[in-house]
This record gives C-alpha cells, sequence and structure tokens, in this order.
C-alpha cells in the first residue's frame, strides 16, 4: 500500500515539474453595442512579463483562429502591428490601456453592424523557456439599433437595398425629362426637313 502511495505522488510530482498543468479556460463574455458608437471588450492577464496581443474573429472563415494574417489588433515589441490587419478594423481599434498591468482589453470604435461576431484574445508572455502563447477571453459581441433593437439580416439588405423615396422619384423626373426633350428634338428636325421638301 505505502508503496502504490509513493508512486501515485511521484507521478503527480512528475507532472507539476513538467509544466504540464491544467489552464484555466478562457473567460467568456457576451458584449452589446449600439450602431455608430464605442465598445470596450474587457480582458486582463496580470501577474505575467506580455511581449505580444492579439485580437482576431474566431466566426471569420479566412481566418482560422491564427494571428499570421487578417487579425483585428495585434500589438508586439511595444508597436501596433497593421501588416495583415483585416481592412475592416483599420485605424478603428487599440488596446484601451496598453498591456501595461495585464489590461489588454480592446476597444473597438464607430461600431459598425458587421462587427458582431465573436473576438478571441490570446497573449504572448514571457516564461524561462521564452515565450508562450495563450488565450485568454471570448467576447461576443451583438450591435444593434440606436432603439436597442437587435441587428437582423433584414436590417443589413434593407440598409443597401432600399433606395429612398426622394431618390426614386427624381430618377424618374429625369428620365421624363429626358424622353421630351428627345421627342421635341425630333418634332423640331421633321419640321425643318418639310420645309426643305416644299417648293420655294
Amino acid at each position: 500500500m505505502l508503496v502504490s502511495h509513493f508512486i501515485v505522488l511521484q507521478f503527480g510530482y512528475m507532472i507539476l515539474s513538467s509544466g504540464q498543468t491544467m489552464d484555466p479556460a478562457p473567460v467568456v463574455r457576451n458584449q452589446t453595442a449600439v450602431n455608430g458608437s464605442f465598445v470596450i471588450l474587457p480582458c486582463s492577464f496580470p501577474g505575467e512579463e506580455i511581449v505580444g496581443v492579439c485580437w482576431y474573429r474566431t466566426d471569420k472563415k479566412s481566418q482560422q483562429g491564427h494571428c499570421d494574417r487578417e487579425y483585428v489588433l495585434l500589438h508586439r515589441d511595444n508597436n501596433t502591428s497593421t501588416t495583415f490587419q483585416d481592412a475592416a478594423y483599420q485605424n478603428r481599434v487599440s488596446l484601451k490601456d496598453g498591456p501595461q498591468g495585464g489590461d489588454v482589453s480592446l476597444l473597438l470604435r464607430n461600431v459598425k453592424y458587421s462587427d458582431s461576431g465573436s473576438y478571441e484574445c490570446q497573449v504572448f508572455y514571457k516564461v524561462i523557456e521564452g515565450n508562450e502563447q495563450k488565450t485568454v477571453c471570448v467576447n461576443n459581441l451583438t450591435v444593434k439599433n440606436p432603439d436597442g433593437r437587435n441587428i437582423t439580416a433584414e436590417d443589413i439588405n434593407r440598409k443597401y437595398s432600399d433606395l429612398p423615396v426622394a431618390l426614386y422619384f427624381t430618377t424618374v423626373c429625369i428620365v421624363i425629362i429626358i424622353v421630351l426633350v428627345y421627342i421635341i428634338y425630333m418634332l423640331q428636325k421633321k419640321t425643318e426637313e418639310e420645309k426643305e421638301i416644299l417648293p420655294v
């Protein structure tokens, strides 16, 4: 019995000493924002020396959950990289306070309907052997209308497909004017041709 207990304790010590401990699951939050406003997606990773922060969309097929391209924000070497940043987020995102103190929250300005989705934050931090990376939080963002309604596919389609009534009537009036001008021109031309045919 003592031998079996000793083997179990030794095995547990080997796992702990090799660093194969269970990492806690990422913190998941649900956020809402109003179209045209700004929103902060909170995230923190205190107690470690952070060397890089990457925010990306997990619901975009082209990204596949990596920070090597089409990321929302990539901060490393005390600079924000835009080389492979998703063009939809350029000049609209930044870290709320910088990674100092473990605050890696994302500030998103001029929120758009298309910003609705799942955002994941990966942190790169120093360890004895080099650098490690870890997903520390996930924020599910829902963008709403100013009246508080959730944005639906119909809202987005209506925004781009429906013409304003004033523009519709303006287009109709322009077409009518063009037709009238053409008719008057043809009548005048026909009258001149008839005058030329008549004997003097």
